[in-house]
């Protein structure tokens, strides 16, 4: 008998939206519930593909190679590759920026150098004008990885939109929603995952239990979309929402606006987080003074 191929054919534009992260978990249903060994995702008509994505598509496939399946992938020029190199063959196709930082990859586990080199010196060549709140936010979401699944693994992959001058990194577990979460450490149910995920959002609740140190992820997260003029979605088990820099308010930090929220048809087994803050680099006359400063303390060392 003749092996049978599910073949899937990606829309014309993937960007970062609920209507794309539905496609792709319903991808991930078909997948999971075709019968054979060999699956195509064709890519052959799509012009436009916002690479931070490749945070959700990861676990996907990773999840059907485990389970005996291969994947592969077609791409506008019509070349097929294999499943070993698919997510890098989409990042480099579609990527406007291919430096370092942007390059998706492995976080938390095994993988401490790959943070920092990620956070200290990846980010760190992009000359943020907001480098330090940026690095800190990011490293806080890292950390919910480990806190926050059994695996103690996430997915980080970034991408930059050239028209809008944005810098968007998507940051994704498979294991746990919000909702999930608070359930397990704390015994809260709530009446919906929304509700989970406004409670998530506050200063003053926290999704890690009393033993762990820490808590203001997501409170950091809506405070520093807010001061860097920035935008977020979060897609966490069947609840996306969207919010901007309106989502945090100084007088009452506790008040918390989202711009948009979708209940999804099918559930994402999981948390993706997503970050879009305006490409800004810093003032070269200040990035010169802080040369001579390093270098004055140079100097200064070797005479003492």
């Amino acid at each position: 008998m003749e092996n049978k191929i599910l073949r899937i054919d990606c829309p014309r534009k993937i960007k970062n939206s609920s209507k794309v992260y539905s496609f792709f978990i319903k991808v991930n249903k078909s997948m999971k519930d075709f019968t054979g060994t060999t699956v195509l995702i064709n890519f052959s008509k799509t012009k436009v593909f916002d690479v931070n994505i490749l945070s959700l598509l990861f676990f996907s496939i990773e999840e059907q190679r485990a389970n005996g399946k291969q994947i592969f992938v077609m791409l506008p020029d019509l070349k097929v590759y294999d499943e070993k190199n698919v997510i890098m063959s989409l990042f480099n196709y579609y990527a406007n920026d291919k430096r370092a930082f942007f390059k998706p990859r492995v976080i938390g586990g095994e993988n401490v150098r790959e943070e920092e080199d990620i956070l200290l010196k990846f980010l760190k060549k992009l000359e943020l004008k907001n480098y330090d709140k940026f690095k800190t936010l990011l490293s806080e979401l890292f950390t919910n990885i480990k806190m926050h699944t059994e695996s103690k693994v996430g997915f980080i992959s970034g991408s930059v939109t050239t028209d809008e001058n944005m810098i968007t990194v998507s940051i994704s577990n498979a294991q746990y929603s919000i909702a999930k979460q608070l359930e397990i450490k704390k015994g809260m149910i709530f009446e919906n995952e929304l509700s989970a995920l406004i409670w998530a959002l506050k200063k003053t609740n926290t999704t890690r239990d009393d033993s762990e140190s820490g808590g203001l992820g997501l409170y950091l997260l809506r405070k520093y979309i807010n001061e860097l003029n920035g935008f977020a979605t979060i897609l966490s088990g069947g609840c996306y929402v969207e919010f901007d820099s309106s989502c945090f308010n100084i007088d009452n930090e506790n008040e918390i606006i989202i711009n948009y929220s979708e209940e999804m048809e099918q559930e994402y087994e999981g948390t993706i987080i997503t970050i879009s803050i305006p490409y800004i680099v810093r003032d070269p006359k200040s990035i010169e003074i802080n040369e001579r400063i390093n270098l004055i303390n140079i100097w200064d060392i070797m005479e003492e």
